[in-house]
């Protein structure tokens, strides 16, 4: 894609907004300027105007609100303009006081005496829906064998069906869907290996999010006697701990408020193994392993950890939408993620 076809799209993006949001409501905006250095977004609104610099992208994630929210520290004069933004990402921005327009024509934006919250249209997408059959439920059990342990790319079927834990018949299907969207290359004449893995995991965190993740909860718990959940103990052959458990142990950063548990056991077992009793919006949420390896052994550490691999952890902790769980989520990344991608 050449530069003056990206600019034309980015000048269509920030116009579809505009028009979408005067239908919504009676303001003037207006996009000044001939080149995107000289972009103005001139909004005049109730008597008032101020004058936004457009940072236009096309879909805005939880995983990337933490570089969203440094580039507009300080910086008052920008205003996020997005094909989609998700919607605990526009928590985070309002909370932040960081202004942004959705194409769709929702707009946050408290400057200069303009508040002006606009929360109703329903978001566009210029993406096609994900088909692929490595963002299937299956297929996401596999990608996370090969994000996780890359090595088993070139293992038989057999044994990647066997560490996903899903049917035989759906590696090639994975595999072949993977070539198909460009994550997939041959090294060699017998050898594949991952290509664009930043990208890869990014949309196998957002497809465990909303497909895999949901069918894997159990229940919600809490100690018997309202103990304190983080005096459970976890017999690692069975059980390992995800979400804020596992992002203290990886950063010692974060403080665990609330628990995640990945199991083996079924509902009965996990009540008389660890005394865990059902309570709606407990502070244990407990969900099915959804991989065969356990316990997890680490090359990182060495050791069969109780918890969950850095990239589950980091998938846990991002989709929160909590500042201090994407913040710690964050240090995972750049400490075990980013150098293997």
């Amino acid at each position: 894609m050449n530069m003056l076809h990206l600019l034309t799209m980015k000048n269509e993006l920030i116009q579809t907004a505009i028009e979408n949001l005067q239908k919504e409501i009676p303001i003037s905006i207006e996009l000044k300027g001939t080149v995107p250095v000289d972009e103005t977004l001139v909004v005049k609104w109730d008597g008032h105007q101020i004058q936004l610099l457009p940072w236009v992208r096309n879909e805005i994630r939880t995983q990337f609100y933490p570089q969203l929210a440094e580039r507009f520290k300080n910086q008052k004069d920008l205003i996020l303009v997005a094909n989609k933004i998700y919607p605990k990402v526009k928590e985070l921005l309002r909370a932040d006081g960081i202004p942004y327009i959705e194409t769709a024509g929702n707009i946050f934006l408290n400057r200069n005496g303009i508040y002006i919250l606009l929360e109703h249209a329903k978001a566009t997408s210029n993406r096609a829906p994900l088909k692929n059959k490595a963002f299937t439920k299956s297929g996401l059990r596999v990608v996370y064998q090969f994000l996780t342990y890359p090595e088993i790319l070139n293992e038989p079927y057999r044994t990647i069906a066997e560490k996903a834990g899903v049917a035989l018949g759906n590696i090639p299907a994975v595999i072949d869907s993977l070539k198909d969207a460009g994550f997939l290359l041959r090294k060699d004449k017998q050898n594949l290996m991952l290509d664009r893995k930043k990208e890869l995991l990014e949309k196998w965190i957002d497809a465990y999010s909303l497909r895999l993740k949901p069918s894997l909860k159990i229940g919600e718990f809490r100690p018997k006697n309202d103990n304190d959940w983080t005096m459970v103990k976890l017999d690692s052959l069975d059980s390992t701990w995800g979400g804020e458990a596992a992002g203290e142990f990886y950063t010692k950063y974060l403080r665990p408020e609330r628990g995640t548990i990945y199991t083996r056991l079924g509902k009965a077992e996990l009540i008389k193994k660890y005394g865990l009793i059902p309570q709606k919006n407990g502070p244990i949420e407990v969900l099915e392993v959804f991989w065969e390896n356990l316990p997890i052994e680490d090359p990182e550490f060495n050791v069969k950890l109780p918890y969950v691999s850095a990239i589950l952890a980091y998938a846990d902790l991002i989709q929160t939408g909590d500042k201090r769980c994407m913040d710690t989520a964050q240090r995972i990344f750049d400490e075990y993620i980013q150098s293997k991608l």
